[in-house]
């Protein structure tokens, strides 16, 4: 390997280096405005019960689910009534 390789490659690694350190900070300061951003909502509706659970649901991003997201089950309205009808005799 020539000089001049070594040099560029030393200077990839490096430029490559710096990008992933500052990738991991930009992350940091990403995650640290989320949290305070949530935190801040949290206490800011502590007094309103209706305000702070919708806050919950939004974080737990239950807003979002969809039917399809919901796993069937085999039990239905029927099956219930059957079963409550059959331990009652």
């Amino acid at each position: 390997m020539s000089a001049e390789m070594a040099v560029l490659l030393l200077n990839c690694l490096c430029l490559c280096s710096y990008l992933t350190r500052r990738l991991i900070a930009d992350v940091n300061v990403l995650e640290n405005k989320r949290n305070r951003y949530w935190s801040d909502r949290i206490a800011d509706q502590t007094g309103s019960p209706v305000k702070l659970w919708n806050t919950m649901n939004a974080i737990l991003q239950r807003d979002e689910r969809t039917a399809d997201d919901v796993a069937p089950t085999p039990h239905d309205a029927d099956a219930f009534l059957r079963y409550f009808d059959e331990t009652r005799r």
